[in-house]
Parts: C-alpha cells; sequence; structure tokens
C-alpha cells in the first residue's frame, strides 16, 4: 500500500503534453535550443517517429557497415542528448562530435580525456546550515565528493581502443556468451579512466552475440568494424538498463534525437547535486502548468540532471501532508505534520533529499513575500491534484554521454565531469556534488513536458 496520500495507483497514467515552447524555454535556460532542432514545430502536439531500442541500433549499426560513411549518418538517429552541442563559452555556437559512438570516442579522445589511469576521490564536510529550522528533524550530515583524475603515461592514438588483433582473435572462435562478455567490456574500458566489468543483461549479451555472428566475423577488421563494435557496446548497454513494456511512455525520434521515456517510482531515484531555492520555486510552479520535463537517470540509478525537479516534487508531496493547515515555521501543527511525512515517505533513508527537500521549503517559507506568493500559487493546486508517485526518466549512459564541469564549460574549458561520482554517491548516501556541477547537455535539447500530478 502507498504511505502517499491521496497517491496515484501504481499504474499512474503519466501523459506527454505539447511540445515545450521553444522561445521560452531559451529564455529559461539562458541557451540556445542546438540548430538541428530548429525545424520542429513547436505549437503541435507531441508527434514523433516511433522507434525501439532495438530498431535504432540496427540503423545505427547498419550504417558502420558501409564501406563510406559520408552523407550516410545524416539520416541516422542521433542517440539524446545528440551529436550537436553548445560550444564551451559561448551559448550561441555549436560543435558537432559525430552521430556514431567511436567517433565521439575519437573526438574525446583528442582532448585527452582517456589518459588517465586512477581517480581518487576526496569528502567535504559541509557546514552546518545557521538557517535550519526544522524543530523535530536533525540536520543530514552530507558530504561533498569531487574527483582527482590521476594522469598517465601519454597514451599514442595507436593503442586508443582494444587492439583489433586481440579482438579478432576471439572473434574468429565461436561466440560463446564469455567470449561477447570479453569483447564489449573492452570497448566499455576504453570510455573509463577506472575500468572495471560492465553487468550486461543475458539477453543483451545474446543480442549482441547475434549481430557479432552476422556483421563482425569473417572480414578483415577494419574502420568500419571499429565503430560496429562500439555501437554493439552501447546497444548492449541501453538493452541492459531496458525499462519495462508496461513502463515506457514513448520511445522514438523527438526533435532530431531518439529518446525513450518511461516512469519510474520517485522513490526510487538517488539525489546527486545540491539545489538553488528560485529554481527549485520554478520547478514547483511547472507542476501545477503540466511542465515536468524527465528526469536524467544514469547506470548508477542516479539523477544526471533534474535534480530540482526532483526536489520539488518531493516538497509537493510534503505539503499534500498539510494542505489543510496553516504553512509557518512557527506553527507547532505544521512542524509536526512535517516529522510525520518525513517518517511516513521514509526520506530520511535519503539523506541528501532529505536535506534539500526541507531546506528549500524553509527558504521558501522564510521569506514573507515570497511564502505569500507561493502559497497562493501552490495550496490551491494541492487540493486539486494528487501526490506524485510515478515521475518520467530518460536514461543516459555516464560513461557514453561525456558530461562535463559546468564552471569550465562556462568559462570556456571542456573538462570531463568523471562518471566515477556518480557511483560512490550510489554507494554512500550522504555523498553530493555541489550546485550546477556537471552539465550533460540535456537542457539544450527538446524534450517533452509531461504531467505528473
Amino acid at each position: 500500500m502507498s504511505l502517499l496520500p491521496d497517491s496515484r495507483p501504481p499504474a499512474s497514467l503519466l501523459r506527454p503534453c505539447a511540445i515545450k515552447n521553444a522561445e521560452c524555454y531559451e529564455q529559461q535556460q539562458g541557451l540556445r535550443l542546438v540548430s538541428s532542432n530548429a525545424a520542429v514545430d513547436h505549437n503541435s502536439d507531441c508527434e514523433f517517429e516511433s522507434v525501439s531500442t532495438l530498431d535504432v541500433f540496427k540503423r545505427r549499426l547498419t550504417a558502420t557497415l558501409r564501406r563510406t560513411l559520408e552523407n550516410r549518418t545524416r539520416s541516422l538517429p542521433a542517440i539524446f542528448p545528440g551529436a550537436v552541442l553548445p560550444s564551451p563559452g559561448r551559448s550561441d555556437h555549436f560543435i558537432n562530435r559525430s552521430i556514431l559512438y567511436k567517433d565521439q570516442y575519437d573526438y574525446y579522445y583528442r582532448l585527452g580525456w582517456f589518459q588517465h589511469g586512477k581517480v581518487n576521490l576526496t569528502k567535504t564536510p559541509i557546514e552546518p546550515i545557521l538557517g535550519w529550522r526544522w524543530n523535530h528533524i536533525s540536520r543530514p550530515l552530507l558530504e561533498l565528493v569531487e574527483a582527482h583524475p590521476q594522469p598517465c603515461e601519454a597514451i599514442t592514438s595507436k593503442f586508443s581502443t582494444p587492439s583489433l588483433a586481440a579482438l579478432h582473435k576471439k572473434l574468429a572462435g565461436k561466440l560463446t556468451g564469455g567470449i561477447v562478455h570479453d569483447v564489449l567490456n573492452k570497448i566499455h574500458a576504453s570510455w573509463c579512466a577506472e575500468p572495471r566489468d560492465a553487468d550486461y543483461a543475458e539477453s543483451a549479451i545474446a543480442t549482441a552475440g547475434r549481430w557479432l555472428q552476422e556483421h563482425c566475423t569473417g572480414e578483415e577488421l577494419v574502420d568500419d568494424t571499429r565503430r560496429s563494435l562500439f555501437e554493439l557496446e552501447a546497444a548492449a548497454t541501453f538493452l541492459t538498463h531496458q525499462p519495462a513494456d508496461n513502463t515506457i511512455l514513448f520511445s522514438g525520434i523527438f526533435a532530431s534525437n531518439w529518446i525513450l521515456a518511461h516512469q519510474r517510482q520517485l522513490s526510487s531515484l538517488i539525489q546527486t547535486e545540491l539545489c538553488e531555492t528560485p529554481r527549485v520555486f520554478n520547478e514547483l510552479l511547472r507542476l501545477g502548468e503540466e511542465r515536468f520535463a524527465p528526469v536524467v537517470v544514469n547506470e548508477y540509478n542516479t539523477v544526471s540532471d533534474g535534480n530540482h525537479r526532483l526536489t520539488s516534487a518531493w516538497i509537493w508531496n510534503l505539503l499534500q501532508w498539510c494542505k489543510d493547515i496553516v504553512w509557518s515555521l512557527d506553527c507547532e501543527q505544521f512542524q509536526a505534520r512535517i516529522e510525520q511525512a518525513v517518517v511516513q515517505l521514509r526520506l530520511k533513508d535519503r539523506p541528501v533529499t532529505l536535506h534539500e527537500t526541507l531546506q528549500h521549503l524553509s527558504n521558501l517559507l522564510a521569506a514573507p513575500q515570497q511564502a505569500r506568493e507561493f502559497e497562493s500559487k501552490f495550496r490551491p493546486l494541492l487540493h486539486q491534484r494528487r501526490a506524485i508517485e510515478m515521475i518520467p526518466v530518460v536514461f543516459v549512459p555516464e560513461y557514453l554521454c561525456c558530461a562535463v564541469d559546468k564552471p569550465g564549460f562556462e568559462a570556456g574549458r571542456l573538462v570531463r565531469a568523471e562518471p566515477r561520482l556518480y557511483r560512490a554517491i550510489s554507494e554512500n548516501g550522504n555523498l553530493t556534488l555541489p550546485p550546477r556541477a556537471h552539465y550533460h547537455y540535456t537542457d539544450s535539447i527538446l524534450l517533452p513536458w509531461f504531467r505528473v500530478v
């Protein structure tokens, strides 16, 4: 039984709303959308070409097998967040990192991103906040985590990817599941500073094995095959994280990129960044306007993009318990009701989410003028709508998307956001990143909005 008051049933019907208004979105984000989306009719209903995970990677794999790729990839579906990205330091210029993953790898390799042998982590306790205003709930003790990649000897381009000779030897014999897994892991390791075995689903290994048998054996291993192996490894990752059919909201080409959106329990997601109160407030207002963009999650089940939306959803659920009483930090009834909600929603099991939800809720209520605006706009919605149980999400593998350090990007530098950080956060619930720490490019690409309340 759900612990949320007046909550939606597990089979919650999240529905896509109209495509978000591009001009409004650009103003909100302070960023131009990438030019590849310029032809989208932003006033139409949410329409897209339906393409499954298997179909999209079959099409991409077929393209790699042709000897001449020039002008061939233009009709291929790019994987969200796409091949065209904003340039560092300049919101009105773009770079094209290519559609195929091997070409993207080469682009980042030339930047020196894969020439590290180890990643050290440091943890710094967050200083107590003087404005913690909750009488019955202790402030969670959080730590900021930071990555320090250790340089190793420069790697020449000859060894930038797994030895083709070694892979050819493996592919020449019988393709057992173990061999297929080993081949995929060798490609996966080339993306990572600290390689570790990827946990592919058996069905994903079987599919990759069939495709290997059909396309990548009995031939001279040339650049086409190298590209094929990178696509196969990415396909295995996406198929491993393929959601159940009954949770898929849609899968297809949307605004020039392939995207698979599905619904997931709000309580299943791991928050990764501290938030900023004005942005949380804006997301809360959008909830009532039926404009909730999917939260981006990675292979560690942590949030890559959408921490403010996650915090706003939890504030919404907390206030569902308080919609019939005064919202005041000086009101004992309000304090006691929030404590009850925290216990019932098991928020103490999620220290970062608990910290951010309560901190930003108290910030919103502490300023009288803002509190009045917040209550006038928000309380009526709580009486009209239900609590949030399911939210839309999009899966983007951290090791493949090549996110960057946000402050460095704004200063004109491309510095990789180390995926190892998200693994550490998934293993330790008290670790977090600072606000706007990493940039995954997702705010420069159109996504549909959803109604979640």
